[in-house]
């Protein structure tokens, strides 16, 4: 226990020396105008590092200037009503089926396909307003400086999401032993990674940040002429989202439970006491949906009470309907049955989904990967040779579409190449995941001088999962 209590107020003190936060906001008065607008926004920040953590992980990103322009559109008439500097927003599509928009530690603002297929699917949202509070309140986090607390943080989560079992290297956090495979799989399923990682470990967003990021979304929108009523009904889609997901959670007893303030294993978990420990003692700071309901709702009520305004839905459903964004969704949801089908070892159901793959998602690199992977499967390595060299150096490569490059340069002997793609690699994406595989790599290539420097950079890492992975590759 005392060292679970020692991890837990080391995060502390860090989140707290890191903290980047707005002015509260005002019992009288709108928000807007007591905020004193920064002008030391990042510039020209190096796409690698803009879509972290969304390139640790499997399905990266999709980039469609043509799908992004109208939500690009959007934000520059809220960036209107802000007085400061405006800085540069780059938007990228996920092909995830969450629910979710994000905003990475550099400022990009992603939007996935279960976002924009709940647009899609449901009339009730279908508006231009809806789709301007979604982009407003990401937009706020950046406009009031919350990103840059978040840089370490989202570092730190890339450690958890790159190609190490991240329930090996939470329970070592926690001063326990790894997680079975089924046993981390059946708690991150729940949550998911990312979402675990923000809402017990790290607390990228606390509740006071994510208050001030919706008040300022209702003024932004206001300014821009958005009907802040459409940033109720979004919200109250987040509710629903939220009463669904404790409705199956409680016929899994397996799994974990999410209550108003925190995120802990039910009884009867089959995970051991050191994770149920952990999880309780990280209190979460992430207000659920009906505590942001409440507290926009009443900030409207104060502030914008007499506001008429019409909203837009014509734009939204043309959007919509466009053959790229029906490409996007459709895409998506191919890529992601190949993901499951690939995890399955089912390599012939994974090659007939990806071939139903087109524009844009066929362009993407997680596209490319998974092909790549079917094809090594059947023998073919030449073609997933082919496929996936000119993919290996793409700013928006994944990181475990790294992992397999350097593979496939490996299997071919090319050891030195290999390093140097690696060392380069680990370098933009600032993640040490990429040690192991130098340090296999090295092994092989019988270079016992870089096997050494890399093992003792590893073990001064301090993550002793990692450490762990480390020695393993050595021997």
């Amino acid at each position: 226990m005392k060292k679970i209590l020692s991890y837990i107020s080391l995060l502390a003190l860090s989140s707290c020396s890191m903290v980047g936060s707005g002015p509260s906001v005002p019992d009288k008065g709108t928000y807007i105008s007591q905020i004193t607008p920064r002008n030391d926004y990042q510039l020209n920040i190096p796409e690698q590092q803009l879509l972290g953590p969304n390139n640790n992980m499997e399905l990266g990103v999709v980039e469609d200037t043509y799908i992004t322009s109208y939500p690009a559109g959007i934000i520059d008439k809220l960036l209107a009503g802000w007085n400061g500097q405006k800085p540069l927003v780059k938007i990228f599509l996920v092909p995830s089926s969450d629910f979710t928009s994000d905003v990475s530690a550099g400022g990009a603002i992603f939007l996935t396909a279960g976002l924009l297929q709940y647009f899609h699917d449901y009339a009730d949202v279908q508006t231009e307003d809806a789709l301007a509070y979604t982009l407003a309140h990401e937009l706020s986090h950046i406009l009031l400086g919350h990103t840059d607390a978040m840089q370490r943080n989202k570092i730190m989560e890339g450690y958890l999401t790159g190609a190490l079992e991240i329930g090996s290297i939470a329970s070592n956090m926690f001063g326990g032993s790894a997680l079975a495979g089924s046993t981390s799989k059946a708690i991150f399923s729940t949550v998911g990674a990312h979402e675990f990682i923000n809402l017990t470990l790290f607390n990228i967003w606390s509740r006071e940040q994510e208050t001030q990021a919706d008040i300022l979304a209702i003024d932004l929108m206001v300014k821009a002429g958005y009907s802040t009523d459409e940033a109720n009904s979004v919200i109250k889609v987040m509710v629903r989202q939220d009463e669904d997901a404790e409705k199956k959670k409680a016929a899994r007893p397996d799994l974990v439970s999410v209550s108003d303030n925190k995120i802990s294993l039910n009884a009867g978990s089959v995970a051991s006491n050191y994770l149920r420990e952990g999880i309780e003692l990280a209190e979460m700071q992430h207000p659920f949906a009906k505590e942001r309901l409440s507290k926009v709702s009443i900030y409207e009520q104060r502030e914008y009470a007499d506001q008429i305004t019409d909203v837009k839905r014509s734009p939204l459903q043309k959007w919509l309907k466009t053959r790229e964004m029906t490409r996007f969704l459709s895409g998506s949801k191919h890529i992601l049955s190949a993901e499951m089908a690939i995890s399955a070892g089912n390599m012939q159901e994974a090659h007939k989904e990806l071939s139903q793959v087109t524009s844009p998602v066929r362009d993407s690199v997680v596209w490319a990967d998974l092909s790549s992977t079917v094809l090594r499967s059947q023998g073919k390595t030449k073609q997933a040779i082919a496929l996936l060299e000119s993919d290996s150096n793409r700013p928006d490569v994944t990181l475990p579409a790294v992992h397999h490059w350097a593979e496939l340069l490996e299997e071919q002997k090319k050891y030195d190449e290999a390093e140097a793609y690696l060392k380069t690699e680990q370098d933009l994406f600032d993640n040490r995941d990429i040690l192991p595989l130098r340090i296999k790599i090295a092994k092989e290539a019988k270079k016992d001088v870089l096997k050494s420097q890399l093992l003792m950079t590893c073990m001064a890492s301090g993550n002793e999962a990692l450490q762990k992975e480390c020695n393993e590759k050595s021997k």
